[in-house]
């Protein structure tokens, strides 16, 4: 007979930083467009559960998500300047969240495609324009920062939870579905 062993390699979470050349496409262990650690550093590809870190490096602001399922541990915004994630694949990991850091006025990530992710969305004096009502399908949203964070959203917004004060910009017949909660802090519409 033949004895067969299955062996099972479980890798650690790996700090990824977006690089965006020579694709600009995120993708499952396909396209080496990604910086291990900080930026310069070794060019590796994406693997599920790995974070994410969106910033000022970037050789391609716009991140085209082609692969169904993709499941980061979190994905962080650090950028200065605006950025995008669109794509005919979706961001759904069970524990995946996303972290938005407004590093100045102009620190703005767009999301153009549906996702299904569940680990919530944290603005800490971002802004974050929604422009699909699936961007983060009903993630909640925690306002956060020193007050400058905003939410644009072109249909319905989950829930709110402010730590600190912040601005929700709605498109005409839209509505906040979920609860709004924090006290003591402001939220203009």
């Amino acid at each position: 007979g033949v004895s067969t062993t299955a062996a099972l390699t479980i890798q650690d979470a790996r700090n990824l930083v977006w690089n965006g050349t020579p694709a600009n496409t995120w993708d499952i262990a396909t396209t080496a467009n990604w910086w291990l650690n900080t930026a310069g550093g070794t060019v590796v590809d994406f693997d599920q559960g790995d974070n994410v870190t969106l910033d000022d490096n970037a050789g391609n602001t716009t991140v085209d998500v082609v692969s169904d399922y993709l499941s980061p541990g979190t994905i962080t915004f650090n950028a200065s300047g605006e950025m995008t994630i669109s794509g005919s694949g979706d961001i759904s990991g069970p524990a995946s969240s996303l972290v938005v850091n407004g590093l100045t006025l102009n620190s703005k990530l767009t999301i153009d495609n549906p996702n299904t992710f569940a680990g919530g969305t944290v603005i800490n004096d971002g802004w974050l324009v929604l422009s699909d009502g699936k961007a983060i399908n009903n993630s909640s949203i925690t306002m956060a920062g020193t007050g400058f964070s905003i939410v644009e959203f072109a249909d319905n917004c989950p829930g709110i939870h402010l730590t600190a004060d912040g601005t929700v910009i709605g498109a005409d017949n839209s509505d906040i579905l979920g609860p709004i909660t924090g006290a003591g802090r402001t939220l203009k519409v």
